[in-house]
């Protein structure tokens, strides 16, 4: 689906109502935008604290012990975010 929409002097705009319901999107809420390697937008819903564990697990090999940083983020997030 491809949709033209306009851009204001502030740079908002806003995502069409059947894109917004296909991602899951509310409003108000948030969402994440990403720069594809091809140059294009990618828009989703933020990514919880489940996904970021997973990219955690995964970026490391199996087997390693947790580095001083990534044991410090998960209660940070989970404070931030008021996630358990």
């Amino acid at each position: 689906m491809i949709q033209t929409v306009s851009i204001t002097s502030k740079g908002q705009m806003t995502i069409p109502k059947a894109i917004r319901e296909e991602l899951g999107l509310r409003a108000p809420g948030k969402a994440t935008i990403a720069k594809g390697k091809d140059g294009s937008l990618v828009i989703g819903p933020p990514k919880t604290i489940a996904d970021i564990r997973r990219q955690l697990a995964a970026s490391r090999g199996k087997g390693e012990p947790l580095t001083e940083r990534e044991k410090l983020i998960g209660p940070y997030l989970a404070k931030k975010y008021g996630v358990r």
